[in-house]
């Protein structure tokens, strides 16, 4: 009896580890083994449906509330999923949340890794038990990478999807913080069009779910790319007369172009050329390139290439427009 005495304190330990999980938040190998062995059967499923475009296999997936949104559920699974090559994925990173009551804020922080990497993810839990999950699914582009991000709830049925959104995370092998890193090497040497090329991308790689993912940095990267716009601004009017070309092509947008593992420029221009004079448009773009170095520095160093697109009018976003496009080789070829 009193073997039995000692032991009944152990016993309630015993059971206590088992099955009560402290209130918390759990990241990856941290989570419990149990929690840990549920999430994934369910987030195959979601990538499963995703890939095959089948919304009715999503729907027993989805929460009441997002199940009541059925116009964004269909607008994702048809639009934003299109670069979708298989199921198949990686997890980048897991998360468990338990509270004592549901409708609380939770705030998660990545596990370790380089500082310029590290991000924080912040939701509102719908449930006692909620978890985040990170995907990359298998890519068919070289270098480049979308992340998935899945918010779930633990409900009387099981697991459910909150909210899902993807977003790039790298292109041509970099991600946000990198061109960031880039963005300001090009500062220093003087090439603003490189850099702010370099901010673009960053802005596009930023995050897989803009209300809920940021990287610890962002902050500064947002700051850095208003300042270089105030310094396009003021150093590059847009619209630009080029008064130096014998028929003043007006220059009105520079932008990024990727080429493999380079990010090259695409600069845009209206020209009194009509479209249909190649040969007139052809000698006007070798002049203008001629002095594209001297117009913006550094936008032809480094890179193999110049895009140019030759327009008989400014063009607008959204508004599809005639022009004629040239692909300039560049003196020097060096891969960054």
């Amino acid at each position: 009896m009193q073997r039995l005495v000692r032991l009944f304190p152990l016993i309630l330990l015993f059971l206590f580890s088992c099955n009560t999980i402290p209130e918390g938040s759990y990241s990856n190998a941290c989570i419990d083994a149990e929690i840990k062995a549920e999430l994934p059967g369910m987030i195959d499923q979601v990538m499963k449906a995703l890939y095959k475009k089948e919304v009715h296999a999503l729907e027993p997936l989805l929460s009441d509330a997002l199940s009541e949104d059925h116009d964004m559920i269909h607008e994702f699974v048809e639009q934003r999923t299109q670069q979708l090559s298989s199921s198949r994925y990686q997890m980048v990173d897991l998360y468990y949340t338990k509270h004592a009551t549901g409708d609380e804020k939770v705030i998660l922080e990545s596990p370790a890794r380089p500082n310029k990497y590290s991000y924080t993810i912040q939701y509102t839990s719908r449930s006692t038990e909620s978890a985040v999950a990170i995907c990359e699914p298998d890519s068919p582009t070289e270098g480049d990478r979308q992340w998935f991000m899945m918010i779930l709830s633990k409900q009387e049925a099981g697991w459910k999807l909150e909210t899902i959104d993807l977003g790039r995370h790298l292109i041509a092998g970099k991600t946000a913080p990198d061109y960031f890193d880039w963005a300001k090497e090009q500062d220093k040497l003087g090439h603003l069009t490189n850099a702010i090329n370099s901010m673009v991308m960053a802005s596009a790689t930023s995050t897989p779910a803009v209300d809920y993912f940021k990287y610890t940095i962002q902050d500064s990267m947002d700051a850095y790319q208003n300042d270089l716009l105030e310094r396009a601004l003021a150093n590059y009017p847009m619209p630009m007369e080029i008064s130096s070309l014998p028929t003043h092509p007006t220059l009105f947008k520079v932008m990024p172009q990727r080429v493999e593992e380079h990010l090259c420029s695409m600069v845009k221009y209206r020209s009194v050329i009509n479209l249909e004079d190649s040969v007139a448009l052809a000698a006007e773009n070798a002049l203008l390139h001629d002095q594209i170095g001297e117009i913006f520095k550094g936008i032809n160093q480094g890179v193999p290439y110049v895009f140019y697109r030759a327009y008989n009018e400014i063009s607008h976003e959204g508004v599809s427009v005639p022009y004629y496009g040239f692909v300039r080789e560049t003196k020097t070829k060096l891969s960054r």
